[in-house]
């Protein structure tokens, strides 16, 4: 090699667990060796090409590729300029089958991008692959295209790498798309992409953050919290919950956002909005999001930029954690998107009255659960806060906030990892003290099905937070991660009307209130002795005695009484309350002969009890105080 013509320096290894910042001052591979000659048949534009054994056509130089196209006699010509410095560092192949090359790809600033691009993307007229190298900086020269084409094509390096399509868990390790930590056993793992597209971006230091941002957030249930919950996402796979969501609901001057921007810090940012995506923004492009926080936490602000139909499918997905099935080209089906993720959003109204806001759109069975509303305001007159730690208002303790979280960002998680991953078994049981304790001391055995589901994803949030106090990231004094998070349990359940099942209560408090509002509107009389017409009729209203029955029909009862909710186990619990007369053969709805009408039809028929019904039992207030 001559003098010149050095290999490409590219960013260190990472794939041991270590920050750029600072790990040793190590190759990521070496770079083209000897011209890095690939060998291949310059005839040949289109089709892989044929390797030719001793044909050096392309070197390596400080300034870029170059590309030495031989004469016909024989004789080297001047090496002529193909691009910018762009190396191939390795083979990869991912879970389904799919080979592709792992790129490093230097901008004009000379600030190196890793891309691990697959190998179909060069199909076609290889216009995908050149965009995205174009996108990240790559310059081409001229008759760029086609060389560029045969550069890749050819290239065969023999260190390989296994691509996955996520961030988290994988064979032990957790992988981001620029690091991976934990022992480095088979092959390496990177993440499908280019690691410049990556949330979480790291700036500032540890110190800064905890000095800034982390000890501020002691004393404030709301802020401990959220940042807690920025450490849960690895603990997901370790105990085998599933995803969930916390929603910060309140008017819009309280500190929602500045919530998620502390919570976000955590983890990454770069600019305006830090870590933070928006719900719009999360609508069109959910099922590339949700994998790139899998294991991980996810910030969505301003619930009310989308609609309510938006609202619950994007909630839904999310705390599903797998994504849409879709179909090859061929018919056979593509690998599902699947995730697991801790969820943070905002917005004014709780997410069930978001949902609710749509006509005839339903709230479906376990979405309370699956997302948790918690009032933004703490209670002391102050927004979201507690404790302002000597700030003259919350206005300048909330703005401090977001500026430091512009500023300092990214390291404590990576720290957090750093350590999980040393001895996982370890933490995992240091973290399940925790999560015991908190159950233990926040939730009675006598609590709703629901709320102990809600209490162990509560729990996770303080052992996280705790976990991390420990590990020395959290400058707080043991104990306030649980304290903030039975805070905020409380709360919940005192929204919520108490620890019975929310569910049975909202559709006996339902059909209460419908009958209650269109007992004369909506229904007729049985005997129709006033002569009255209802146009739109949903059933009758028939005395009995001193009482009142009301016979609905089955569509009303079932679309409106119900809203759409499932309308036999409605009617199930409406006779568990004696609320509802029965028909034979443990029929719920009870045939009745209208006589003017000569036939015999079934309606849901409700007694008028149901009106001095107030529910307590299933509203069971908690019976101790959380401190």
């Amino acid at each position: 090699m001559k003098e010149n013509e050095t290999a490409l320096e590219v960013l260190p290894d990472t794939s041991q667990g270590q920050n750029q910042s600072d790990s040793p001052n190590r190759q990521i591979a070496p770079a083209l060796e000897e011209g890095n000659e690939a060998e291949c048949n310059e005839n040949q534009s289109t089709q892989p090409p044929v390797v030719v054994p001793g044909s050096n056509l392309f070197l390596s130089r400080p300034d870029g590729v170059y590309y030495r196209e031989p004469s016909k006699n024989g004789d080297e010509r001047t090496p002529v300029w193909l691009c910018s410095p762009l190396q191939v560092v390795a083979q990869t192949r991912d879970a389904s089958g799919g080979w592709g090359l792992y790129l490093a790809v230097q901008d004009p600033l000379g600030e190196t991008h890793q891309w691990a691009m697959p190998r179909s993307m060069m199909g076609g007229n290889g216009t995908a692959y050149r965009e995205e190298l174009l996108r990240m900086g790559l310059r081409l020269g001229y008759n760029g295209n086609k060389r560029l084409y045969e550069y890749l094509m050819s290239a065969s390096p023999e260190r390989l790498m296994r691509c996955v399509s996520s961030t988290g868990w994988h064979d032990g390790r957790f992988v981001l798309p620029d690091i991976t930590y934990g022992p480095q056993v088979g092959e390496e793992i990177i993440i499908q992409g280019s690691s410049s597209e990556t949330p979480f971006r790291t700036q500032g230091s540890l110190e800064g953050w905890q000095d800034q941002i982390g000890r501020l957030c002691e004393g404030n249930s709301r802020l401990a919290l959220a940042v807690s919950a920025a450490f849960a996402g690895p603990l997901l796979h370790l105990f085998g919950h599933e995803s969930g969501g916390f929603h910060f609901t309140g008017n819009s001057s309280v500190g929602k956002s500045t919530l998620l921007m502390v919570a976000g810090s955590v983890c990454g940012g770069g600019g305006q909005s830090g870590f933070v995506r928006t719900w719009r923004t999360t609508d069109n492009s959910l099922e590339a999001v949700a994998p790139a926080h899998n294991d991980a936490l996810l910030c969505l602000d301003e619930i009310g930029q989308v609609a309510p139909s938006a609202a619950a499918g994007i909630a839904y997905m999310l705390a599903n954690g797998q994504g849409k099935g879709r179909a090859r080209k061929d018919g056979s089906s593509r690998l599902m998107h699947s995730w697991r993720v801790i969820f943070l959003s905002t917005g004014e109204l709780k997410f069930e009255q978001k949902v609710r806001e749509e006509k005839n759109q339903r709230f479906m069975a376990g979405q309370s659960v699956r997302v948790v509303d918690i009032p933004a305001d703490a209670g002391a007159r102050i927004g979201a806060f507690e404790n302002l730690h000597g700030f003259r208002d919350g206005k300048a303790f909330s703005e401090h906030l977001n500026r430091a979280a512009l500023a300092y960002y990214g390291l404590p998680f990576r720290r957090y990892l750093e350590l999980l991953t040393t001895d996982r078994d370890h933490f995992k049981e240091k973290a399940s003290v925790w999560l015991r304790r908190f159950e233990a001391e926040a939730c009675p055995p006598h609590a709703d099905g629901q709320v102990k589901r809600v209490a162990n994803r509560f729990g996770l949030l303080a052992a996280a937070g705790e976990l991390a106090t420990e590990m020395g990231i959290l400058p707080w004094q043991s104990g306030c991660a649980l304290w903030a998070a039975k805070r905020c349990f409380q709360d919940w359940v005192t929204s919520r009307g108490g620890l019975g099942a929310a569910e049975k209560f909202a559709a006996l408090a339902r059909v209460r209130d419908f009958l209650a509002a269109n007992g004369s509107s909506r229904f007729e009389s049985w005997d129709k002795s006033n002569g009255e017409r209802i146009a739109n009729r949903a059933g009758y209203r028939r005395q009995k005695g001193e009482s009142v029955e009301y016979l609905v029909y089955n569509g009303p009862f079932k679309n409106e009484l119900c809203a759409g909710g499932d309308h036999l186990a409605i009617a199930q619990y409406l006779l568990e309350r004696r609320h509802l007369i029965p028909g034979e053969n443990g029929n719920l709805a009870k045939g009745h002969n209208l006589q003017q009408e000569g036939t015999t039809t079934r309606f849901f028929t409700i007694k008028a009890s149901i009106f001095a019904d107030d529910f307590d039992d299933l509203t069971c207030k908690v019976e101790q105080e959380l401190v």
